[in-house]
């Protein structure tokens, strides 16, 4: 039997241990993930995990494609085309480049604009890696003669350039003008050219055409090489003094490339006029290397009125690479033109499979939602491109490669940042040349996403979006541990206490990483922590994160005892021993919730496994955790009207907020009547280490108070509120507006008397004061103890009379009413009963 477990790799045969180092050693083996991770295989083996997938490498390419990804890029370039043709839009070159991380479908969406319009298609990869699509051997052959080469001025590799475009679009013309002998109909020329290009298995036209155009390319380079003056032969290659490279690529240009360029352009488009476009395009283009510049310096002598375009892309996306500052550009008139150039395009989809096809009712199962399967539908179309049924661990084991990209260690930034990004939202602080640096690598090397540019193009922002596949490979990383020995919560606990020292010294520490302001991270990390070890065990090691849990059993984890509800244990489950979470990660939204609770988002979030970070101004809760009260066998079916939330404050002042825990409602939770479900409102004052008067103790907990019904506590809040609207509308009515109106303010007051005594129906508040582990049970380890309050430390230190004073120079920067940024506002005589409720 093959298997591997941390860096100890046995293989079954010579073949396949060939075969594993193939692909570790093909330069862009991060189609399928570098297996050499240092990580345990679920329940595969390198060489089975890699037999796997290079069988079915071809099936996931050609899976159908679903998404607008395609149809938006081609219609981006027709629209920035238009613009270039009616001067709108100067440009250096028709040329842009497609940068994303790994998986997110840049090959295939070039792949797919074929569909609609002519490509002429280039994969650069290394010949001989276990990949796809596969490499045009010749053609990385023939670049790989005067890549080597740092030099950009080297004028044999401006010639040999010029030739090979030349002689690649005259082919092209030659074939498809010898096809549309048999093929008049325009829609089925490109249909066949496609499929020569693209859809080809055994892919030998393809293969014969490109032979064609390096034979071709080499007769005119040769040529050209043999038509210089002896002087220049001389020098071949090397820029003599005093050259002028540009008027020299410009001669190369307008000799051995335009013409065929312009001629091949005119035909294509005129087979598709309702897209008159025709994209060049260079896969795994990073093997140019500085040959890049070159192409790019002879493209700008394109005639701006030919429709062609040419796109770059490369499956190690670096944004340096392909849109470096300027100090790296090695020509000054590269540099100037380099401001003209279009800035990468990025769309390439997400979610697609999640989002087409979709229905609006959909009926499903509890272990349905809870797959694998299920869960490779949202993210990067990599997951369910890969999948395949009965091979969860394998799918699972692909992202944990693509995630670590090496062996993962606790105390590398890069690999800390990557598995706490996915699981928790890693937010990077792009200040600095340092931060830039960071996020770049992690584009090209964790999966990291590209999500935006300044308008100039100088600044790049990254995100770890939601992706449940890679939150369970994130999860499986951290927790691996160092040898084959069986894992035990103190070695959890040691992974994580690991992993929040890096954070705190190399990213949180540097400025690197946003901390938050109230110690909304800390808040995330404890809580996920807290669900990951109230997950069952699947056999001697990993945590089985797909498997809901219940409330109790997560609260009894996060306290660290059981009996922390007295004297209400009885009440609490009751409520919620039958009451369940799914989370394995925290999405962040930029939007406050909607006013009228939606229960899509919800059960959304449920199926998608997720927790809600609310965004900054969020009123009353910062925290939204999804619950479900139904029944959890796998063919049990969904029921979105069990769904409910523990709904969550966050405080990090030295202060105790007594208006803090009336103050977390329910928002965002539906609540209506016959069926009330219980919800959950927890207050986690990080800050203060006081005791709640009522309790003499720094945990707070209680039970519904109000035994009326639901519905009556709704009439008479609706009532309240539209008491308040007819009361309103008359005033508005009357000319003479009253400075103080006493009916209107107790007309309020009772709209949010009713509103919180509606709200008080099925509430269960927990209330916890301090952050060590004397509160928080599952800080027992002291290491993770000490590195969780190091991290509040750095995320709320106390503020220094300099602090206060900057806040001074900063009026209603914040509206809290004891900030100092409204230390300066005075009384004018407002009513006290309409006084603004403001929030810090």
């Amino acid at each position: 039997m093959v298997e591997k477990r941390y860096n100890i790799i046995s293989f079954s045969s010579a073949g396949c241990l060939k075969a594993y180092f193939d692909l570790l050693h093909s330069s862009h083996h991060d189609i399928l993930g570098m297996y050499d991770t240092g990580v345990r295989f679920r329940n595969s083996s390198p060489s089975v995990v890699l037999i796997t997938c290079l069988k079915g490498l071809h099936d996931a390419y050609s899976k159908p494609f679903r998404g607008q990804a395609a149809q938006d890029f081609v219609a981006f370039l027709l629209k920035a085309d238009a613009e270039a043709q009616r001067n709108e839009k100067f440009l250096y070159a028709k040329m842009i480049t497609v940068v994303q991380s790994s998986g997110t479908g840049k090959s295939r969406m070039l792949t797919e604009i074929g569909e609609t319009i002519f490509t002429l298609p280039i994969c650069l990869r290394r010949p001989g890696g276990a990949t796809y699509p596969p490499a045009d051997e010749e053609v990385y052959k023939y670049f790989a003669e005067f890549s080597s080469s740092d030099n950009d001025l080297s004028l044999k590799a401006h010639t040999a350039i010029a030739c090979f475009l030349g002689a690649a679009h005259t082919t092209m013309l030659k074939w498809l003008i010898a096809k549309k002998a048999r093929l008049p109909n325009p829609a089925d020329l490109r249909a066949s050219w496609h499929k020569v290009m693209e859809k080809e298995v055994g892919r030998e036209e393809r293969q014969a055409f490109f032979q064609e155009v390096v034979q071709t390319a080499r007769k005119m380079t040769n040529n050209a090489t043999n038509h210089l003056s002896p002087r220049r032969n001389k020098n071949y290659g090397v820029e003599p003094e005093n050259f002028e490279i540009d008027a020299f690529a410009k001669k190369c240009y307008d000799e051995h490339a335009a013409d065929a360029i312009t001629d091949l352009a005119a035909l294509v488009t005129c087979f598709t006029p309702e897209k008159p476009l025709f994209v060049f395009y260079i896969d795994e283009a990073r093997e140019l290397k500085v040959s890049l510049w070159i192409l790019l310096r002879l493209l700008s002598y394109q005639d701006k009125l030919t429709r062609m375009w040419t796109v770059l892309m490369d499956t190690k996306a670096s944004v340096g690479f392909f849109h470096p500052p300027p100090q790296n550009i090695p020509s000054l008139r590269l540099r100037r033109g380099l401001k003209r150039l279009m800035k990468p395009f990025i769309g390439v989809g997400f979610d697609q499979n999640a989002i087409y096809p979709g229905g609006v009712h959909m009926t499903t199962t509890i272990g349905e939602l809870q797959s694998v399967e299920h869960l490779a539908t949202y993210g990067r179309p990599l997951w369910n491109a890969q999948f395949r049924e009965g091979e969860d661990d394998q799918l699972i084991d692909l992202a944990i490669c693509k995630l670590a990209n090496g062996p993962f260690d606790c105390g590398n930034k890069h690999h800390v940042l990557a598995v706490l990004s996915q699981r928790v939202c890693l937010d990077l602080v792009m200040f600095s040349a340092e931060a830039v640096q960071l996020a770049d690598y992690s584009v090209e090397n964790h999966m990291r996403l590209l999500v935006g540019y300044t308008e100039n193009g100088h600044k790049f922002f990254t995100k770890s979006p939601s992706e449940p596949i890679l939150a369970l490979a994130a999860a499986e990383l951290l927790y691996s541990p160092p040898d084959l020995a069986e894992t035990t919560t103190a070695s959890y606990t040691a992974a994580l206490g690991a992993a929040l020292k890096t954070l705190n010294m190399s990213l949180c520490g540097v400025g690197l990483v946003d901390k938050g302001l109230l110690g909304e991270l800390a808040g995330r990390i404890l809580l996920l922590f807290a669900r990951d070890m109230a997950a069952p065990t699947i056999g001697r090691i990993s945590k089985n994160l797909l498997v809901p849990i219940s409330v109790m059993a997560f609260l009894d984890r996060l306290l660290g005892k059981e009996g922390w509800c007295q004297p209400y244990e009885t009440e609490y489950t009751n409520a919620f021993s039958k009451t369940f979470i799914n989370f394995t990660h925290w999405i962040l939204t930029s939007d406050p919730l909607p006013a009228q609770p939606s229960r899509q988002l919800l059960e959304n979030l449920w199926a998608r496994g997720a927790a809600l970070q609310c965004c900054f101004n969020q009123e009353a809760i910062d925290f939204l955790i999804v619950t479900y009260s139904g029944s959890i066998g796998a063919t049990d079916i969904f029921d979105p009207t069990m769904l409910s939330a523990i709904v969550v404050q966050i405080k990090n002042k030295g202060q105790a907020d007594t208006n803090a825990e009336l103050g977390t409602q329910p928002i965002g939770v539906p609540r209506n009547a016959p069926q009330t479900l219980p919800y959950i409102a927890m207050l986690l004052e990080f800050g203060n280490n006081s005791c709640h008067r009522s309790t003499n103790s720094q945990i707070k907990i209680t039970t519904p108070k109000n035994p009326g019904s639901f519905s009556s506590l709704e009439y008479d809040y609706l009532s309240a509120v539209r008491n308040l609207g007819h009361y309103e509308t008359i005033a508005n009515a009357q000319t003479v507006k009253q400075r103080r109106d006493p009916a209107k303010a107790t007309l309020r007051k009772a709209v949010q008397d009713t509103w919180l005594a509606m709200n008080d129906y099925n509430r269960y508040t927990i209330a916890i004061r301090g952050s060590s582990s004397d509160e928080y049970g599952i800080l027992k380890n002291p290491q993770l103890n000490e590195q969780f309050a190091t991290l509040l430390s750095l995320t709320m230190p106390p503020p220094t009379a300099e602090d206060i004073a900057i806040r001074h120079m900063m009026p209603l920067e914040r509206l809290g009413k004891t900030s100092a940024h409204t230390v300066w506002m005075k009384d004018y005589g407002g009513s006290r009963e309409e006084e603004m409720d403001w929030t810090e």
